[in-house]
């Protein structure tokens, strides 16, 4: 039951030698106190910095400004007095909420730099702070060699992380270009080839049939019966004598 307890304090403790980054720091600072943020420093990290001193504006102080000094994952120091700067003004404050962009990825910049200009650095020296009122937060990273000469720096923006100046390191490493991903093929619920698509047919008028009146026809007149023998007889008997009628005695 020992051993995993042995265990987790030897990877605490690994983890504790690392140390926290730049926006971890300001995590472990008192309630209220990240928001009256103005500057931050670290000496001689490799690339990590064994302390970060954080230094606040202070408006009950002489000096304007309060230093905390953070080291293993606690603040360890807070005092009114810093190395860094004899004062601080409420113009100073940056705030934590505007630097985006930690003191990680700025340390991997400087050894992509120094990798292309064949440069080895033994530790790195850390500032962020903004020269004016309007100005943006900028990393500032220097690289020394074991004697502590300076070998170059790089100044970073913390809030978009494009590199503004690398003094020291003249040749820029290459950008990566991410590679464009295809367009997937469109989906089908079938294998079988799609069939085309038919054109409608224009639509054509159909003419009228043509409308034919007829002609009337003209019906004969009936004809008479001609009358017989014996009518024709009497008839004419008639006609010679007049005064009598036919059959009459």
């Amino acid at each position: 039951m020992k051993f995993p307890l042995i265990l987790i304090l030897i990877v605490c403790r690994a983890a504790q030698a690392l140390g926290e980054t730049a926006l971890e720091a300001v995590k472990l600072l008192p309630k209220g106190e990240a928001r009256k943020l103005a500057r931050i420093e670290a000496r001689e990290g490799t690339p990590e910095p064994e302390r970060w001193y954080l230094l606040t504006h202070d408006e009950r102080s002489e000096t304007g400004l309060r230093e905390y000094v953070v080291a293993g994952g606690e603040v360890v120091a807070s005092r009114t007095l810093s190395q860094f700067a004899e004062s601080l003004q409420p113009e100073d404050v940056l705030g934590s909420e505007v630097v985006r962009f930690d003191s990680d990825k700025a340390a991997r910049l400087v050894e992509q730099y120094a990798r292309v200009n064949g440069v080895t650095f033994q530790a790195l020296h850390y500032q962020l702070r903004k020269a004016g009122p309007q100005a943006v937060p900028l990393w500032t990273l220097i690289a020394t060699d074991a004697s502590g000469q300076e070998l170059g720096r790089l100044v970073v923006s913390a809030t978009r992380g494009n590199v503004i100046a690398h003094d020291g390191f003249p040749i820029e490493p290459p950008i990566a270009t991410p590679t464009p991903t295809p367009s997937p093929p469109p989906l089908t619920t079938s294998k079988a080839t799609p069939k085309p698509k038919l054109k409608p047919k224009p639509l054509v008028a159909t003419p009228m049939p043509e409308i034919r009146i007829a002609e009337p026809v003209e019906v004969p007149r009936p004809v008479a019966e001609r009358p017989g023998f014996m009518e024709r007889m009497r008839d004419s008997i008639q006609k010679v004598l007049p005064g009598k009628k036919a059959g009459e005695r």
